[in-house]
């Protein structure tokens, strides 16, 4: 092979095997000098095994030298390999493996030279058994240091090989030493296929290594493409809640004001549909932020101890005015043995009751919808709590069923363009019950109706301090107004500062403003206020660099509750404020009550603690 062929290949990554002697991997042949470097201890002790059998059959002056010469060599190619190790080499060149197969024939040579010698002087038998055993461990030994080159092999055992056919023709003659020829011929073709199948299995091993190498570089480069683009997109989403909610909070505050003027009945009927066509755009946003949420595997449950009854009087409350609104009967049944406090997510078992019911108001025309709500203990001292909603409406053909929980679906084409929606409801419904351990499936027949079942494993409760402030402080109007608070209102958007502001004075809280982090601060400095709300996104200086600075700085509202103002719904959460020093938070676009129940919890907690002080 001429040096352009050689050069050629040696540019290709994965070694043919015909090729391997011409292709010298630093690596592998740093990974044969390596086999070759031996610890002083090992060195010293074959030294003396070797010497130590020659004396034995009483030759002790040749092992003094054989012991004298070999460990010179022995100190000269160990020098050799560790200098070589730490040389660059030409990669096309074939001279590096065959200058180390030179000097391990050597090397080999000499160790071998003082038994060949005893047992070409020593007719004993005990003479050429020794040499054979050594001849034999010195084979073994040099196999496991050099398999993976032929060349090197071939020149390593070369000696041992030439001194064993040499004490076997000595020993028994040209004539009866044929079967000793032909075991030393067998055994040199046996060395040979080792040698051979090694470099095979050298040039597979680095083939697959190379092969899992691309592979592993290509998965990482779509990890981390798939990262940055789930990554683009829950920064987009983010973004593009909070343009949205910011707007909406406007819109939507405004027309909560609005409404609690003096309207004509047409005029209010006008603004109960702008708020309604608000809140149903808000449902389809939150729909695909949860979605985003739970593809991204940010969906957490934060389950604490809920008021389970409760809950269940806030659906019928909330759907009882839409369900007569279409003619509809909405019945709520709890059975007697449900469990009051229990440990769950209110938040998520609201909304997937709050989809279930929706779902059941919209598909059924006449007749009714029943929530059922019962409980069975189970093994662990937990109570399997059991929500059925079942309808009388228009039902789902059954092989439309097992696509029912499939992201985007509707059972039919014409159903979405009759009654909407973006078929993510019960999708996410799906997605929340499996996250708190729980299921949800569905039985149904067109015409009849259908019933959809949830099943949750809650842990039970005792009466948390938080529900009996918040049942203190119920969230009303008179109740948060009645000692005239004052508060601080802190957003960079004028919109939404007039509409918090609106909804502060209408239930008669003292307001002031600010519109940014610093004038905030120059507020906060100069006089107390019982409450502040605080924005989080605003320019310069952000909600919580605000609130630390606030709470850190000397003056009358240290310990003053703070309630967050945000319009991020993809990374917010109650734990998350909590540790940037935010007493409750609420989401944009602000909903009475909501801000009620927030600013009545708050207030609450603070009084506690001060009465505790």
């Amino acid at each position: 092979m001429d040096a352009s062929t050689r050069t050629a290949s040696a540019s290709l990554s994965l070694p043919s095997a015909s090729a391997s002697e011409d292709l010298v991997k630093p690596s592998l042949y740093q990974a044969i000098l390596q086999g070759f470097i031996a610890h002083p201890a090992a060195v010293i002790f074959f030294l003396s095994v070797n010497s130590l059998c020659m004396g034995l059959l009483g030759y002790w002056r040749a092992a003094g030298v054989a012991l004298v010469v070999l460990a010179g060599a022995d100190l000269v190619a160990q020098c050799l390999y560790r200098r070589w190790i730490q040389a660059r080499i030409d990669e096309t060149s074939r001279w590096p493996m065959t200058r180390l197969g030179l000097l391990v024939f050597v090397r080999n040579s000499i160790a071998i030279a003082g038994l060949l010698y005893v047992a070409l002087a020593d007719p004993a038998p005990v003479a050429t058994g020794t040499l054979f055993v050594m001849i034999t461990a010195s084979i073994v030994v040099t196999i496991t240091q050099a398999c993976f080159s032929a060349r090197v092999l071939a020149m390593a055992i070369a000696p041992q090989m030439a001194a064993l056919l040499a004490a076997l023709l000595a020993k028994y003659g040209a004539a009866q030493g044929s079967s000793a020829l032909l075991l030393f011929a067998c055994l040199a073709l046996v060395l040979w296929m080792v040698a051979v199948g090694a470099e095979k299995a050298r040039d597979g091993f680095i083939a697959a290594q190379a092969e899992k190498d691309d592979m592993i570089r290509t998965l990482e480069a779509a990890r981390d493409a798939a990262r940055r683009g789930e990554q683009a997109k829950a920064t987009f989403l983010a973004t593009m809640s909070h343009e949205i909610r910011t707007p909406m909070n406007g819109v939507l505050g405004m027309a909560q004001i609005l409404k609690n003027s003096r309207l004509g009945r047409a005029q209010a009927s006008q603004v109960d549909t702008l708020i309604q066509s608000g809140e149903f755009l808000m449902a389809i946003l939150n729909d695909i932020l949860d979605l985003s949420k739970i593809e991204a595997g940010q969906m957490e449950a934060s389950p604490e101890a809920s008021d389970l009854p409760a809950l269940l009087q806030h659906l019928a409350a909330f759907w009882s005015p839409r369900a007569i609104d279409k003619g509809v009967a909405f019945v709520v049944e709890a059975d007697p043995d449900l469990p009051r406090y229990v440990m769950l997510d209110p938040v998520r078992v609201r909304q997937i009751l709050f989809n279930l019911v929706g779902n059941a108001l919209k598909f059924t025309p006449e007749g009714q919808v029943k929530v059922t709500a019962a409980s069975r203990p189970l093994d662990d001292g937990r109570a399997e709590i059991h929500i059925a909603v079942s309808d009388t409406g228009v039902g789902i053909a059954s092989d439309a069923l097992p696509f029912l929980f499939n992201r985007f679906s509707q059972v039919d084409d014409s159903n979405a363009r009759k009654f909407g929606g973006t078929g993510l409801g019960l999708a996410i419904s799906k997605q929340l019950a499996e996250l708190m351990e729980g299921r949800i499936w569905v039985e149904s027949e067109p015409g009849k109706g259908s019933t959809f079942h949830v099943i949750l494993p809650l842990a039970t409760a005792e009466t948390p301090a938080a529900v009996e402030m918040a049942q203190v402080a119920a969230p009303s109007p008179q109740t948060v107004g009645a000692g005239t608070l004052s508060v601080l209102a802190v957003d960079d958007n004028p919109v939404n500062l007039s509409v918090v502001t609106h909804l502060l004075q209408a239930i008669g809280l003292e307001v002031a403003t600010a519109s940014g982090g610093q004038e905030a601060l120059s507020l906060l400095a100069e006089r107390a206020f019982d409450l502040v709300l605080m924005d989080i996104q605003m320019p310069g200086m952000t909600g919580p660099e605000v609130v630390e600075l606030m709470q850190a700085a000397p003056g009358p509202n240290r310990a003053t509750p703070v309630i967050a103002l945000t319009a991020d719904a993809m990374t917010g959460g109650h734990d998350r404020y909590r540790t940037q020093g935010f007493a409750g938070y609420v989401t944009k676009p602000i909903q009475p009550d909501s801000l009620l129940a927030a600013i009545s919890l708050a207030t609450a907690e603070a009084d506690a603690s001060v009465a505790a002080a």
